[in-house]
């Protein structure tokens, strides 16, 4: 099979990129449906305490913005032809994400606190 990784744009078979792009929206929606099942088996937590589900979405955007800019800064740096083992950028990805998990969470306490919502 030939590879079309190093393709970009118009230079890239049409059902190779549908391939790829189908793949990953098909494996993004399993995961969202493994999520929906979470939140069902949460749904009486999330009817007694209301406001935890007013959190949800700047969780899920946040989440998402973050992803985005992971993926951004590896093709980024690929492009730039600079050494991009997949040990060390899961390494360097990992203390990243720590470190922003870590403040946004602060920063999400803060805002529950600000807010007047119990913790």
């Amino acid at each position: 099979m030939k590879s079309h990784i190093g393709l970009r744009g118009q230079e890239a078979p049409v059902m190779a990129v549908i391939k790829s792009r189908a793949t990953a929206l098909v494996t993004l929606m399993l995961l969202q449906s493994a999520s929906a099942s979470i939140l069902d088996r949460y749904s009486n937590l999330l009817r007694e305490h209301v406001f935890l589900s007013l959190y949800l979405t700047m969780l899920v955007g946040a989440g998402g913005n973050a992803g985005n800019q992971a993926t951004v800064s590896t093709i980024a740096n690929l492009a730039k032809g600079h050494d991009v083992g997949p040990i060390r950028a899961l390494k360097r990805s990992a203390v990243i994400a720590f470190s922003l998990g870590t403040v946004m969470s602060a920063f999400g306490a803060l805002r529950m606190f600000i807010s007047g919502h119990p913790t």
